[in-house]
């Protein structure tokens, strides 16, 4: 009988531990939550923002960041950080992202002309766990042109 208790113990121990929650909030689950941010804007109707790549580091994590940056303004708006940053997105059309799936697969890919509607503002990059940070200058005004010329933009 006492044999048998010993060897319950580490049973019921392992089942209870097993049974617990997997998932546990980290300092990547932080980094993850990073949005693109309105800094300010130009007269010349560019926005300045802060954006962000979650898991990337370097030239690879500052690429990232400029994709990111322009996907909130065409898709979601960017209103997070200051107010004077036009809120809304530049493409207000229901599911226009997966509309023209084709042409943004070609508009962000390695050879895509997304570098023309974003620069680097600040040479100086912020790390925060394993995200990076970078200030960036989108040329909203020139994206809209862009796209009412490629027709993705009727007005």
């Amino acid at each position: 009988m006492k044999n048998k208790i010993l060897l319950l113990i580490p049973i019921i121990t392992f089942i209870m531990f097993s049974c617990r929650s997997v998932k546990e909030n980290t300092h990547y689950d932080i980094a993850y939550n990073h949005e693109t941010e309105c800094v300010t804007t130009d007269m010349d109707g560019t926005e300045i923002v802060k954006a962000w790549a979650n898991g990337e580091l370097g030239s690879a994590g500052i690429e990232a960041a400029k994709k990111n940056a322009l996907h909130a303004v065409l898709f979601k708006g960017v209103i997070h950080g200051k107010s004077n940053c036009e809120q809304m997105p530049v493409i207000n059309e229901v599911n226009a992202e997966k509309k023209y799936e084709n042409y943004f697969n070609h508009f962000f890919s390695e050879r895509g002309s997304y570098r023309k509607f974003v620069d680097i503002k600040d040479d100086k990059t912020s790390t925060f766990f394993n995200s990076t940070g970078v200030i960036l200058v989108i040329k909203r005004s020139d994206l809209v042109i862009r796209l009412k010329k490629d027709k993705i933009l009727n007005n």
